[in-house]
């Protein structure tokens, strides 16, 4: 049997504990600013 489902949370609880792991992966300022500004300029070629 398998368990039951756990409950589903509002949009922006699940936006809010992804923000904060991805902090926690990647505690770094400098790597955040890469990941989530550099790589997508570079990948998608803007300015």
């Amino acid at each position: 049997m398998m368990p039951p489902a756990p409950p589903c949370l509002p949009p922006r609880d699940v936006t809010r504990h992804l923000f904060e792991l991805f902090q926690n992966w990647t505690p770094d300022q400098a790597a955040q600013q890469r990941i989530l500004v550099a790589n997508p300029a570079r990948l998608y070629g803007f300015p």
